[in-house]
């Protein structure tokens, strides 16, 4: 996995809205993230962190993650700092105020007071967006969040919820080459965890379930006109043979059948 980084020693941002990130992503820069509201899952390999309402996440450098929005509809306000270890030095007790960073990514609660004071924090920071008042601002926000209460534990994933977001990156994707390896990586777990946790949530095994969606929508072209050879280039299928196999497996009829008489799907 290549690692993200900044042209800048640091950067700050401020957003609303939805998160459409749904890949695994690390970067080589520490980041601060002020979730002021909203519902999230930040998921790691091997767990995901569940957060309600105001929480502030610390992700150090090369930190595996994914944050994903538990509901489409959530108000996800957030604000976030991003700075290098060059834009560290020279400030006193560094590394000691860096240890919250120390055990990988972290995710804290806070309390109304501890919010109100984040807020007024960043707000200052956009106010006076300098690299010498960030760079105080930033330790006096370091030594604050050292004094926070212990870290949410990370919960074990839940297969609901990372499978499904498997099965839209799917539908999105099935022009292109999808094998079960690379999906695994992509979303941050073994080969064999994807396909177990695949069967145990979805009505199909991951790969059945790839055929499908792709004959779903070789139907529409079809229905379109399009050519068999056109139909399996455009749904990913690896030739025209590849196609009509898979398409007798699912309808119970060849594409060109599926085309003359219409569906009749095998029961």
């Amino acid at each position: 996995m290549t690692l993200d980084k900044l042209k800048s020693p640091y950067e700050l941002y401020h957003a609303s809205g939805l998160n459409l990130e749904r890949e695994f992503t690390a970067h080589a820069y520490y980041e601060i993230l002020f979730i002021l509201n909203g519902e999230l899952d930040i998921s790691i390999p091997g767990g995901i962190y569940h957060s309600t309402g105001s929480v502030l996440v610390m992700i150090p450098p090369g930190a595996v993650h994914c944050n994903v929005l538990t509901s489409g509809s959530a108000s996800y306000t957030r604000y976030i700092f991003f700075f290098t270890e060059e834009f560290c030095e020279g400030i006193p007790d560094m590394d000691v105020l860096l240890t919250p960073f120390g055990n990988g990514l972290a995710i804290y609660e806070l309390n109304d007071q501890q919010k109100k004071d984040l807020l007024d924090t960043f707000e200052k920071l956009y106010r006076h967006n300098t690299m010498l008042y960030a760079r105080i601002q930033l330790q006096a926000l370091l030594f604050d969040i050292g004094q926070f209460d212990t870290a949410l534990s990370p919960m074990e994933p839940d297969g609901r919820n990372y499978i499904r977001t498997v099965a839209e990156y799917i539908s999105e994707h099935y022009r292109e080459k999808l094998v079960a390896e690379e999906l695994a990586r992509r979303f941050g777990v073994s080969r064999p965890k994807l396909l177990t946790d695949f069967k145990q949530n979805m009505p199909f095994s991951l790969g059945n379930y790839i055929m499908r969606e792709r004959i779903t929508h070789a139907r529409r072209y079809l229905k379109e006109g399009r050519s068999i050879t056109e139909t399996a280039e455009l749904c990913g299928f690896s030739s025209d043979t590849h196609l009509r196999y898979c398409f007798h497996t699912i309808m119970g009829m060849t594409p060109s059948e599926y085309r003359k008489n219409g569906e009749r799907i095998k029961e």
